[in-house]
């Protein structure tokens, strides 16, 4: 049963982390007959291509001039649009 203020994935699979640790944990999920039984063996170098690819992508279209801050904060703007993959259009009459 679901223990208030605990994640499902903390209740369903417990692990404990001593002081000073960590442990990473990959877990997928999908219905495409391809990736069913995949093994995660290849999770690290799928998320090291995919961020270098995202790396390239977000470096062509930022203004030279922006700062680091600047470019940190059109990324995350960026992603989050393209994540949730929504549009935000306006209707201007001139």
């Amino acid at each position: 049963m679901h223990e208030p203020g605990k994640d499902w994935d903390e209740v369903l699979y417990p692990v404990q982390v001593p002081s000073g640790r960590r442990r990473v944990r990959c877990s997928a999920t999908s219905i495409e007959p391809r990736w069913v039984g995949c093994s995660l063996t290849e999770v690290d170098p799928i998320v090291t291509r995919q961020k270098a690819e995202a790396d390239e992508f977000h470096a062509a279209i930022q203004p030279p001039r922006a700062t680091p801050d600047d470019r940190n904060i059109q990324r995350q703007a960026l992603s989050g649009m393209l994540w949730s993959k929504q549009i935000y259009s306006w209707d201007v009459n001139l």
